[in-house]
């Protein structure tokens, strides 16, 4: 049975002190842009460009992006979902991934290359499927966040 938890983790810390700096740059991304973060503790299972068998992988979380409604155009998509993966520590020790570990992980894939073929000169050897489902997942991104965002994401990973 798959165990599913749902964590809305668009919430202000807590406890404030030099720890919760990030998670504070997170939320304030997040606020500034009315998007609210979801985040759902799927599985265990390994992420798809491991080899079977290969369980040096963290927790399978379905991460949502979702725009508050006023802030909805027909030039963006509105709400991206996508599976992220945590550490082996985290696993380990039962936590969900934080928003600041997601948004820096995709201020790396925002500025990714958009064309299979350039994925495979920079990323190296892999199937074509998985150069091309890259590339797809930076369009994704890049039509998700608008320029300005994309350059707030790009300072939150400084």
């Amino acid at each position: 049975m798959t165990m599913m938890t749902r964590t809305r983790m668009s919430e202000p810390p807590v406890q404030l002190d030099e720890d919760t700096q990030p998670d504070e740059d997170a939320q304030a991304f997040l606020e500034k842009n009315g998007i609210r973060f979801f985040c759902t503790h799927l599985d265990y299972a390994p992420p798809p460009w491991l080899e079977p068998g290969d369980n040096r992988h963290g927790s399978r979380f379905r991460i949502t992006l979702r725009r508050e409604e006023e802030l909805r155009t027909r030039e963006r998509p509105w709400r991206m979902i996508f599976d992220f993966w945590g550490s082996i520590a985290q696993r380990r020790a039962g936590e969900d991934v934080s928003a600041f570990e997601v948004l820096v992980e995709l201020a790396s894939d925002v500025t990714g290359e958009t064309d299979p073929d350039e994925v495979y000169k920079e990323c190296g050897p892999m199937l074509p499927s998985r150069a091309t489902a890259i590339a797809g997942f930076t369009k994704r991104l890049q039509r998700f966040f608008t320029e300005e965002e994309i350059n707030a994401l790009l300072e939150l990973d400084q």
